[in-house]
């Protein structure tokens, strides 16, 4: 078999995806699958051409495009994503992160960085809420709950990787038993929002891979997390304690009228880049 270099393989993965992505996609897929599995620049591959590939590496191009191919989202393919400047394990037993959710991220480091807070991340999943906020406040003491055995060992993973003290702790929203004696300054959640009935207007590689449990919620009872959110966050929150949540664009109105008839001041419905309806932010009231 002939010795693949580094700028054979780049044609190689163009070939493969052609007719399945187009242009801007495929660029940036092989510049993130050429990172993940080679572990170097993309640049450099540019500047050593001629290098060649070891043959575990081929085996490992090979798995990941195939799995791309076939529908798998490419961060679930390679195995993490980025976050925050973190890297991120994730697998199908998380919620791959999204921009809008590094944007929430970004909002609580903006009024607390010069804080020393404690903070709970409610749905943790991965743990990149958790990690990104531990990481950019410095002197915060951060927690991280999921009710999911996979999800906690994964964020632990992760806070090994980036070397972060994070608390993960399996615990349940609806009966969170775990932190009955715990007080908060700021409590942050990225719930499960979309509607049953919103699932056709997602993509397949959503549907097919990344797990329902962390993404739908009844019709009939689209506030089932965050009616069970705000309940703790009444009793755990201190005084003047900030509450940051995700939410359905769709149900901004019903999410404020939750907070403000639960005591909640200052309520807050923000949009994202977007410039959709996407986040909701509160001040205890205790």
């Amino acid at each position: 078999m002939e010795p693949v270099t580094l700028s054979v393989l780049l044609k190689i993965i163009s070939q493969k995806l052609e007719g399945v992505f187009n242009a801007d996609e495929i660029q940036s897929l092989k510049k993130l699958i050429v990172e993940s599995i080679l572990d170097i620049p993309y640049h450099s591959v540019f500047l050593s051409p001629n290098d060649e590939v070891q043959p575990d590496k081929l085996k490992e191009f090979d798995r990941v495009l195939s799995d791309i191919i076939a529908g798998q989202p490419v961060q679930y393919a390679i195995g993490y994503t980025h976050f925050f400047d973190l890297k991120i394990k994730v697998n199908p037993s998380v919620l791959i992160p999204r921009p809008e959710t590094e944007e929430l991220v970004s909002l609580v480091v903006k009024e607390n960085r010069t804080k020393t807070p404690t903070i709970l991340d409610i749905g943790t999943g991965s743990g990149c809420i958790a990690l990104a906020l531990a990481d950019a406040i410095s002197g915060s003491s951060v927690t991280g709950i999921d009710i999911s055995d996979d999800a906690i060992t994964l964020a632990r993973e992760n806070a090994e990787l980036n070397s972060l003290n994070v608390n993960f702790v399996k615990s349940d929203i609806f009966n969170p038993l775990a932190l009955n004696n715990l007080h908060f300054d700021i409590i942050v959640s990225n719930p499960p929002y979309v509607r049953e009935s919103e699932k056709p207007l997602m993509k397949s590689n959503v549907l097919d891979h990344e797990p329902h449990l962390a993404l739908f919620v009844p019709d009939e009872k689209p506030l089932i997390f965050y009616e069970a959110i705000v309940n703790f966050a009444f009793n755990h929150l201190n005084r003047d304690g900030q509450l940051y949540l995700e939410i359905n664009e769709a149900l901004g109105n019903e999410v404020s009228e939750l907070l403000k008839s639960n005591g909640f001041n200052d309520v807050r419905i923000l949009n994202d880049f977007r410039d959709r309806v996407r986040f909701a932010v509160a001040k205890s009231s205790n």
